[in-house]
């Protein structure tokens, strides 16, 4: 099972050589750990807040935002969507669909 982009001479290694040992995935930076926590935490309060019908923490949500965008910028997206498939399956599948229909209105 491959779990991040791998070049295609690995690729054509892991399929010609049965020898060959298995591609590991990349370890998720710290910052993109973290990110991941201050996103979820955001996602968390907002979802309180509406509960309990009390205000939603923009400025939560804005900051958390930041940390992802400056995550994706300083690692990758690629370490990015490895961090939320760790993080939880669900989630990095509807990351792929909500890009894949995102890229077909910008088309």
């Amino acid at each position: 099972m491959l779990v991040e982009p791998v070049s295609q001479l690995q690729l054509l290694k892991q399929l010609t050589d049965a020898d060959a040992p298995p591609i590991a995935p990349s370890e998720p930076s710290s910052g993109a750990q973290e990110a991941a926590t201050a996103g979820a935490a955001s996602i968390a309060s907002m979802f309180s807040a509406v509960i309990c019908g009390a205000p939603i923490d923009v400025a939560a949500a804005r900051y958390a935002g930041r940390r992802i965008a400056d995550s994706i910028a300083e690692d990758s997206l690629a370490n990015w969507l490895t961090t939320i498939r760790r993080h939880h399956e669900g989630t990095y599948q509807h990351c792929l669909l909500v890009t894949g229909v995102a890229v077909d209105f910008g088309d």
